[in-house]
């Protein structure tokens, strides 16, 4: 081995490791961090803004403590959630010392039982990712979308014989690819409505959001919309629009036919029908993006309890949209002149690798830039 290189040697050996091995445990996460849960101090940050570098995974449960006399936690619906309306909520709790178990995958919204708070942004969107493992309800994706594990598996062989060749040059390229590789194994394209694409549900069809809470979106994913550009689009818009299927108002739009939209960044997706009657029959969709496993800004909890930001809050007032949403794919903007637009996101790009060498060396390089090509 080359002097230098067991550096390289050791961080491609758990690279590899890492793209054939997942881990998961049930951690408990404190909301509120030492302050409980309670109205935000100023310029905390947010709860949301918390939540969004978090990993929850279903049997996770989040810690709220508060005065009981004071203060209680609402379990509620997304269009309660943006209003905190108080009045309204699938479950209430004011023990003081709340254990919530996250039972399903998908989001959870909880909202301060006293109005005042709630609009003073006492309030959590929590997002559950589905398991990646296979034991995961939600339908599978198309297999052309994902990174095929025999071509993981290819990488790591042709980085452990540039190890054995003793090229440090060599070492340094599988590295970059192996690097490329992890980040990108988890990025997935979901048809969203299958076979039947972008349209008006039918009778005794799965909603779209009941399938979006079963399916574990990350960031870099894609969602790719398939409908008639002559009779139908795709709006991305703020939660309150959402609500009240106000096609009018957007952030994007999208009247392609075919449309691929890149979950760039964690938080929350809002997608419905151009077409104001589709909307209002069920043609509207939810996405909770999370960090990909592995990924920097969100690494999994180093400890048994996490908590959030002391006195940190999360949310919007009625009408405006939680911290980070909604998407801003690329696209046709509500000012823009043009009424039809572009893919909010196409494919990924990536570039060859090229190294001047000579035997195994060049075969290696070779077969590296093959499947860069191909994969990316």
């Amino acid at each position: 081995m080359v002097k230098g290189t067991s550096g390289y040697s050791h961080g491609l050996g758990l690279a590899c490791f890492a793209l054939v091995i997942a881990m998961a445990r049930a951690t408990q996460f404190k909301v509120g961090g030492g302050n409980g849960w309670s109205v935000p101090a100023a310029n905390a940050e947010s709860y949301n803004d918390w939540a969004e570098k978090m990993r929850f995974q279903i049997g996770d449960t989040l810690v709220f403590v508060y005065p009981k006399d004071k203060d209680s936690v609402l379990l509620v619906e997304p269009a309660d959630y943006n209003a905190c309306n108080t009045s309204s909520f699938d479950q209430k709790f004011a023990d003081g010392n709340t254990v919530f178990t996250l039972d399903r995958a998908g989001a959870f919204f909880f909202i301060s039982g006293v109005d005042a708070n709630c609009r003073a942004n006492e309030k959590l969107i929590v997002m559950v990712l589905a398991s990646r493992n296979g034991t995961a309800t939600a339908p599978s994706p198309s297999p052309a979308a994902s990174i095929d594990r025999s071509k993981i598996r290819l990488v790591c062989s042709l980085c452990m014989a540039a190890m054995a060749s003793s090229c440090s040059v060599l070492v340094v390229a599988c590295s970059f690819v192996v690097l490329h590789v992890v980040a990108m194994a988890g990025a997935t394209q979901y048809k969203v409505g299958g076979d039947g694409g972008w349209g008006v549900p039918g009778a005794g069809d799965e909603p779209y959001n009941t399938w979006a809470e079963k399916t574990s979106f990350q960031v870099g994913d894609q969602l790719l919309f398939v409908y008639p550009k002559d009779k139908d689009s795709v709006l991305v818009v703020e939660p309150a629009d959402y609500n009240g299927c106000n096609t009018a108002s957007y952030d994007n739009k999208f009247a392609d036919g075919n449309t691929a939209v890149t979950l760039d960044r964690a938080g929350a997706f809002f997608f419905i029908s151009g077409v104001d009657a589709n909307c209002r029959a069920g043609e509207k969709l939810i996405v909770m993006a999370a960090n990909a496993t592995g990924s920097s800004a969100s690494p999994p909890p180093s400890s048994s309890s996490p908590s959030s930001p002391s006195g940190g809050g999360g949310g919007a007032p009625a009408g405006q949209a939680p911290p980070g949403a909604p998407a801003t794919p690329a696209g046709t903007t509500n000012n823009s002149p043009a009424n039809g637009g572009a893919s909010g996101g196409g494919a990924k790009s990536g570039a060859g690798l090229t190294v001047a060498a000579g035997g195994l060396a060049g075969s290696l390089v070779a077969a590296i830039g093959a499947y860069v090509a191909i994969a990316i």
